[in-house]
């Protein structure tokens, strides 16, 4: 198997989350980086916590894109839908056999 993870999140979730990690004020030119990092942060905990299962996984670099510019397959998708300051965003996990 192979897939995809992604992380869905508004601009003021994404602005909160930049200003929080950084303390500085949110700019457009290192939102992407911000999502970057996140996803970075989201692989780590999943690579930990499957560890267990003792499956032989890679986790490539992030890409960091616009909701709005993914291509994807048609796969399973597993949708976890959380909250940040009172919005809906989602975290989606897509699995395509090879």
């Amino acid at each position: 198997f192979y897939g995809s993870m992604y992380i869905h999140v508004s601009e003021a979730v994404l602005s909160q989350i930049y200003t929080n990690l950084t303390n500085e004020v949110f700019n457009n030119e290192a939102a992407m980086d911000c999502v970057g990092e996140m996803t970075n942060i989201a692989d780590g905990t999943a690579k930990r916590k499957l560890d267990i299962f003792r499956l032989n996984f890679n986790l490539s670099l992030p890409k960091s894109i616009k909701t709005g510019q993914l291509k994807r397959k048609d796969s399973m998708h597993l949708r976890i839908p959380f909250f940040v300051i009172d919005q809906k965003c989602l975290f989606e996990l897509s699995v395509v056999p090879k």
